[in-house]
């Protein structure tokens, strides 16, 4: 089941995050008004754009455009709600992609979280790629989890299983107020999952049978193969 608790916690996603939002709450429906920027949107009435959900009830925030700049609203968020509910057992959740993590927003509110003591979880979600820069041109560290080292928030790199949120966020909910509650920083990488691609493969071969010929068929096709195991 979720981890997280909608419309209890708090959520600051970046536009990559439709699986989360989905699983939140928010209904294809609601995402294809804001997509096309229809006058029924819930999230802003059609003036925010595409892959930006937000739900005041579901407790799910507004992302700005500019990557990066989650971090610290979610940490004022998650200090906000030390502050004027200190016996909740409320968890700010915070994502982004692996470029993201060279902002020094990441870093400004890792450090904070970490001398607070923030029940605060960082999700970062690295594909190898932000943008058109390759994971090798934003980090010289090991990992992007490695990064929370140096702040002293423990780094934990899932590689495409599942997220162990859930016995952390129990262990989380039962310390609070205690004072040794620390922030986590979880990698989600999607380099790994060859098993993903090893299902692809016969669905894409069979669109290449129903669409002899055509090249972007063909480019999925080959492209699967290279990543397959066998």
């Amino acid at each position: 089941g979720m981890a997280m608790k909608a419309s209890h916690d708090w959520f600051f996603p970046y536009y990559r995050d439709r699986a989360l939002c989905l699983a939140l709450g928010v209904t294809a429906e609601d995402m294809l008004l804001q997509a096309v920027g229809a006058e029924a949107d819930k999230a802003s009435g059609g003036r925010q754009m595409p892959s930006h959900w937000s739900s005041p009830k579901l407790h799910i925030v507004s992302p700005s455009s500019a990557t990066g700049t989650q971090y610290l609203p979610a940490l004022g968020c998650a200090d906000a709600g030390r502050r004027l509910h200190p016996d909740s057992d409320e968890v700010t959740l915070t994502s982004s992609g692996d470029g993201a993590t060279s902002e020094g927003e990441f870093w400004e509110s890792l450090n904070i979280a970490c001398l607070e003591k923030l029940p605060l979880v960082y999700l970062i979600q690295d594909n190898g790629w932000a943008i058109s820069t390759p994971s090798a041109h934003q980090t010289a560290a090991e990992s992007f989890a490695a990064k929370g080292v140096a702040v002293g928030v423990p780094g934990v790199i899932v590689d495409g299983k599942p997220l162990p949120a859930d016995e952390r966020r129990e262990r989380m909910r039962k310390e609070m107020p205690a004072d040794d509650i620390t922030p986590e920083l979880y990698l989600y990488s999607v380099l790994q999952d060859f098993l993903l691609y090893d299902e692809m493969k016969p669905v894409v071969e069979e669109m290449a049978k129903r669409q002899p010929g055509n090249p972007d068929v063909d480019a999925l096709v080959a492209y699967v193969k290279t990543r397959t195991q066998n």
